[in-house]
Formats: C-alpha cells, structure tokens, sequence
C-alpha cells in the first residue's frame, strides 16, 4: 500500500485533514487504514460542524476543504 493518509498528513503538515476525519462514520475505518490517494469517499467534518463526504484523493491532491465553507454547496 501506498503512504496512508494519516503519514501524509504527518510528513506534509496536514494535520487539518486529520483533525476533519469523522471518526463515528468512517468507523471502522482510521486514517491509518487508507493511502493518501485513495479513491474511496469517506466522511468529513470541518470545525464549523459541516459534513460532508469526499474521495481522499481530493483532498489531499487538491486541497480541498469544506464545500460549505467554500460556498460550493447552500
């Protein structure tokens, strides 16, 4: 397997995708059970409470962060 998630985001100074990983949805699921680009949708929730779900691959590829706080969703 590729670098996981929870590497990269050590190793690149991520750590906000970390802190966004749901756990209680994703479960079982651990950033260290995913590689970094990883097409799989899994869950996310930004500080402000928003839930979304993204392909891990997108956020850490294209520093994407929230859509709602983006304004990419209403």
């Amino acid at each position: 397997m590729r670098e996981t998630l929870y590497d990269f985001c050590i190793r690149t100074g991520q750590q906000t995708l970390l802190q966004e990983w749901d756990a209680e949805r994703n479960a079982p699921l651990t950033p260290k059970d995913l590689s970094y680009g990883s097409k799989k949708k899994v869950w996310w929730r930004c500080a402000h409470g928003h839930v979304w779900q993204a392909m891990v691959t997108i956020r850490t590829a294209n520093h994407s962060g929230c859509p709602y706080c983006s304004h990419q969703r209403p």
